[in-house]
């Protein structure tokens, strides 16, 4: 007796689950990459890196050494500095000149008003007594090997000269290149301190062919220490309160990504 075949159990039908098809997915990933790619190659507008360490440090000793600086008789180290190994007050410069007076004016004072990418190099003694050990060079060195600016610091008790503040004035100006190549700095006001054996003058002056910087200014601070311009700085004022709403607004932009990183994260739990 011939057995009745079993029928065939026809199950409920499956959908698709409704995913983007590997064409779609392949488009969506070459635009990624494409998208990537480009940003990646997008040209930067801080310098790169032109001298090795060596070359830095060689230009660092031919500019002291107009100055009758002996190199031999200090210890000398050096360091890159620019990007993320800026501080957090010259990271807040550089955000505020883009940000507020665009692309080309932040381009414009780089390297001279923003601090760009560099060598800083150092001479110390350690050996000696506190005063010797206390006085040191430092010079900073510009991506193309030319020397940017540079800080001789002395001893709270070393000795020097006292100056009036008309004959501090002088040299102060003297190492901007004189009255004539300083006539568009508007002086902001002299500081005097008093050391034990040497009178330190502090001259700051605003830089007016920069321009008004959408409510900031370029600062030029000249300091003379006895009778010796031991540093020249420049920098980007910010308005007041200017860092504190930025700061402000960065946390609740952190604040608002914490959503979307939690949604993208479950998207991918999901996939």
């Amino acid at each position: 007796m011939e057995r009745a075949r079993p029928r065939a159990v026809q199950g409920p039908l499956v959908r698709s689950s409704g995913l983007p098809s590997l064409p779609a997915v392949t488009a969506i990933g070459v635009v990624g990459l494409g998208l990537w790619a480009y940003t990646a190659a997008a040209p930067s507008l801080s310098p790169r890196l032109e001298v090795s360490r060596s070359e830095a440090a060689a230009a660092a000793r031919d500019m002291l050494a107009v100055q009758g600086f002996d190199p031999d008789e200090w210890t000398e180290s050096s360091a890159a500095y620019g990007g993320f190994k800026l501080g957090r007050r010259a990271r807040l410069r550089h955000r505020f000149v883009w940000n507020e007076a665009g692309e080309e004016r932040y381009a414009a004072l780089l390297g001279e008003y923003l601090n760009g990418p560099g060598w800083r190099v150092r001479y110390a003694r350690f050996e000696g007594d506190e005063t010797a050990r206390a006085e040191e060079y430092v010079v900073w060195v510009g991506p193309d090997g030319v020397p940017q600016r540079w800080r001789h610091q002395l001893a709270e008790d070393a000795a020097g000269a006292a100056l009036s503040e008309d004959e501090a004035r002088t040299l102060a100006l003297a190492a901007l290149g004189g009255p004539g190549a300083a006539a568009h700095l508007c002086e902001l006001g002299a500081h005097e301190a008093r050391r034990p054996a040497r009178t330190d003058w502090t001259f700051g002056f605003h830089d007016e062919s920069v321009g008004d910087l959408a409510g900031g200014a370029a600062i030029v601070q000249v300091r003379v220490a006895g009778d010796e311009v031991f540093a020249v700085r420049r920098w980007v004022s910010m308005p007041a309160g200017w860092a504190r709403a930025d700061e402000q607004l960065r946390v609740r932009l952190l604040l608002a990504a914490v959503p979307s990183t939690i949604a993208l994260e479950l998207l991918l739990v999901a996939g």
